[in-house]
């Protein structure tokens, strides 16, 4: 498996990451409990585009990467 340029997380002090909506919380919650994404989408009563949508917000708070990087990152920070 190949590897791409690392995962940075925002800065220290960046407050992008506090500002998660709840439903962007609650998706990456579902998601840390190894739910896919349709799943998620379904527990949460959303359609699975509404769930991409978290994502790419999510993503442009916590930094890039796939959900496994979100997922940790929101660990690290205390948001999960």
């Amino acid at each position: 498996m190949g590897q791409g340029a690392p995962i940075r997380p925002p800065a220290q002090g960046d407050d992008r990451a506090a500002a998660l909506a709840p439903r962007e919380r609650e998706a990456l919650r579902h998601l840390s409990e190894g739910l896919t994404q349709k799943q998620a989408a379904a527990r949460m009563g959303v359609r699975p585009g509404t769930l991409d949508t978290y994502l790419k917000r999510i993503r442009a708070k916590l930094g890039p990467g796939n959900t496994l990087a979100l997922v940790y990152r929101a660990t690290e920070q205390g948001l999960l």
